[in-house]
């Protein structure tokens, strides 16, 4: 299988419950770019369905305009990296599960997120268990996809990550 990434639109929607808004919720909509992962051509998001048969809204944090963010780069470093090297609390859950998917609205790992074991051996790179995390904790609760593991050529997958590295990686965010 080739990973590789397009770039979608997806509404943003914040709340405003302020002295301002005299103490009604208002909700405020914008469009954002977001490159989406994509698995031989079409974008896994598409490819996974809930046991309710939805389709998980969640997104990588690679956003347009948001080159080098600390977190796109945390997300993207945590794709490279064997599991047992770090433990980043941004990317990977304490289960050793890498998040490859995050909430739409905090990016953050105390909501839903689609995770994945991430496998590396010489010449290919693994996804197992993909699946939708659905609680931060110890005991963690998890919603499945139909047995859905996904394998990628390594050489290509790293390629794949290090080009986004090359514009969403470390040392590249001004601060915006």
């Amino acid at each position: 299988m080739s990973l590789g990434t397009e770039w979608a639109t997806a509404e943003d929607y914040s709340r405003d419950l302020t002295s301002r808004s005299g103490g009604r919720v208002r909700q405020a909509g914008a469009s954002v770019e977001f490159l989406d992962w994509t698995i031989d051509g079409r974008r896994l998001r598409s490819l996974l369905r809930l046991p309710s048969g939805r389709v998980p809204d969640e997104r990588t944090r690679v956003l347009a305009g948001e080159e080098g963010h600390p977190w796109a780069s945390a997300s993207l470093l945590a794709l490279l990296e064997d599991q047992h090297e770090t433990r980043d609390s941004r990317v990977r859950y304490d289960t050793g599960r890498t998040a490859v998917l995050y909430c739409p609205q905090c990016q953050d790992l105390g909501c839903p997120a689609v995770t994945a074991h991430i496998e590396f051996d010489e010449s290919t790179v693994r996804w197992r268990q993909l699946g939708y995390e659905t609680e931060f904790s110890e005991s963690p609760t998890f919603e499945t996809f139909d047995r859905i593991d996904l394998t990628f050529d390594r050489v290509q997958y790293e390629a794949t990550i290090r080009q986004l590295l090359a514009v969403w990686g470390p040392g590249t965010w001004d601060g915006r």
